[in-house]
Parts: C-alpha cells; structure tokens; sequence
C-alpha cells in the first residue's frame, strides 16, 4: 500500500479502482486521526462518540487516552 503526507502531515493511501485516476484518500478517519491508527472508531454511535469526547477532554496526551478506551 502506498502511502504519502499530504500538505497539511496527514497520512493518505493511494487508491486506484481499476480503469479510473489514482486518488489520495486519508488513511483515518476524523476520529482516529489523533491516534494514526485505524481503533474503529468510525464505529461508535454519536451518542457513544460524545463519550469518549468526554475521555479525550480529561485526558492529555494520545497514548493516556488509547489506554484508558481500552481497558
């Protein structure tokens, strides 16, 4: 998988569907940006995404916070 940094350092794949131009697309989604790791956050509810909003707000740094949604 090829991958670049766009021009605002966000990580994008290259994606090509047969017959059609090369397009970049952002590796993550908004939500998992922060982490540059896919953590399946696309997943949550709205209601469950403000929760972990709440998390994120208290916590200061990624890695407290990837820690404290996992346990």
């Amino acid at each position: 998988m090829e991958t670049r940094l766009n021009v605002f350092g966000q990580k994008e794949v290259k994606i090509q569907p047969k017959g059609l131009p090369v397009i970049w697309v952002e590796m993550y989604c908004k939500r998992c940006r922060p982490f540059q790791e896919c953590l399946g956050y696309k997943e949550l509810s709205d209601s469950e995404w403000r929760e972990v909003n709440a998390i994120i707000a208290s916590s200061n740094t990624p890695i407290k916070i990837k820690k404290s949604l996992q346990s």
